[in-house]
């Protein structure tokens, strides 16, 4: 099976000073996890051009189950299968703060007419990124929280 990664690595080194660099790395949040209010460093997002590893934390699983439910139901005229792939579907390694997940459709042309259904959950066509046979969205915004391939 292919599944093609988009990495946002920066050519030259990380952007931005080292004291952004370190406001952003120390931004805090609190999010649910079954029922439990939790505080943790920001568990996804990542600008373009910079690449930081997170720790592992239980939270990738609980917001792709929420993430995965919202793209069955916009892409269920589409949609053979969807699953989590790259570095935050692996139980207990530090990875890129990004939710990376493979949609399964019949065709790739398919892949473009899914734009509006994903528009409407926050994502935006990356046509900035030529991976071949790979449609990518993105969502975000300047700090990307998902790669939908």
């Amino acid at each position: 099976m292919y599944f093609p990664f988009a990495l946002s690595l920066s050519k030259g080194g990380s952007t931005g000073s080292p004291r952004t660099l370190c406001r952003h790395l120390t931004t805090r949040s609190k999010f649910k996890i079954r029922g439990h209010i939790m505080e943790q460093h920001k568990v996804l997002g990542l600008e373009q051009g910079l690449v930081r590893l997170h720790a592992p934390t239980p939270a990738w699983v609980e917001l792709y189950t929420k993430e995965s439910a919202l793209v069955r139901t916009a892409l269920a005229k589409w949609l053979v299968g969807l699953e989590h792939i790259g570095s935050t579907s692996i139980p207990n390694i530090k990875a890129k703060p990004i939710l990376d997940m493979m949609v399964g459709i019949n065709q790739l042309a398919d892949g473009l007419a899914c734009k509006e259904a994903l528009e409407a959950l926050g994502y935006s066509h990356a046509s900035q990124i030529d991976i071949e046979n790979d449609i990518v969205y993105t969502k975000g915004g300047a700090a990307w929280t998902h790669l939908l391939h």
